[in-house]
């Protein structure tokens, strides 16, 4: 299994991060600025242009709730950004 990349830092990347395991994430990616290049629980926090140059490293997997979810999808996929 790959490593993996959380897009979204907050309530919903949280339990994510203790879904899949701490061991399996390398960073938290999140669009919210106030947020980028600090730790949240530990974990680094990246921004989306950050996310787009190691993208293929890792699988990407939306932590955020469902109504932000797709514009979140939509925003990888014009960048290109498939494996999610």
């Amino acid at each position: 299994m790959r490593r993996i990349i959380l897009f979204g830092a907050g309530t919903y990347g949280k339990r994510a991060l203790d879904y899949f395991g701490r061991e399996n994430i390398a960073c938290f990616a999140d669009n919210d600025k106030t947020k980028e290049g600090r730790r949240i629980l530990d974990i680094p926090v990246i921004s989306f242009q950050q996310l787009r140059e190691i993208h293929g490293n890792y699988d990407v997997v939306i932590s955020v709730g469902v109504e932000a979810s797709f514009p979140i999808a939509a925003q990888l996929e014009e960048a290109g950004i498939h494996n999610y």
